[in-house]
């Protein structure tokens, strides 16, 4: 709802890159619907919908405390993690080069957090949850994407801007590949 309208600025754009972004894209919200629901199917956890650096805090004692917990919900496993990892990329929290590392070292330590609590699902659902919810933000990204790309053609020395539209072009990218992965892990456990 909040995301700027890419359709008036995708005109602007020629690169066979940004034309392929734009056909994911398309193709990608046409099934949002499905894979909504596919997140609802998912085994249900308590999940905090709103973690970032902002709502973690370390006590001197090393305990991890998470507050701000105003969008509470039971959701999918993996689900929060995947927000999670979506918006630190976003505020630029997570540097671009470790997106990789970040990806599947958050990845196991959430395995570990639940193994650790006492679940012993199947690691594919978690998995298939990470990756959904994480390629679901592109409904915001990709539309700030190009229209922070428009901006850029009109200042094309602004560093600032093209730093944004440089980590977008990336964020996008593990989308991209979160969603390619989640397809796969979605013909493996249906």
């Amino acid at each position: 709802m909040y995301a700027p309208n890419p359709e008036e600025y995708i005109h602007q754009f020629h690169r066979d890159n940004d034309r392929s972004l734009w056909a994911w894209f398309q193709d990608f919200t046409k099934r949002i619907d499905s894979n909504l629901n596919a997140l609802h199917h998912l085994p249900r956890v308590l999940a905090h919908q709103d973690l970032s650096q902002r709502n973690m805090l370390l006590t001197q004692n090393g305990e991890l405390v998470l507050i701000d917990w105003q969008f509470m919900s039971i959701s999918g496993l993996g689900e929060d993690l995947g927000k999670m990892f979506g918006v630190n990329m976003s505020l630029g929290v997570i540097p671009i080069h470790r997106y990789e590392e970040f990806k599947e070292s958050l990845f196991h330590s959430y395995i570990k957090g639940l193994k650790a609590s006492g679940w012993q699902g199947d690691e594919s659902l978690a998995r298939y949850g990470y990756c959904l919810s994480t390629a679901l933000r592109s409904v915001w990204e990709v539309p700030q994407y190009f229209s922070l790309n428009a901006q850029l053609q009109s200042d094309l020395l602004n560093a600032n801007l093209q730093e944004r539209v440089n980590r977008l072009e990336q964020i996008i990218i593990i989308h991209q590949k979160m969603t390619l992965e989640a397809e796969t892990l979605k013909l493996w456990i249906t």
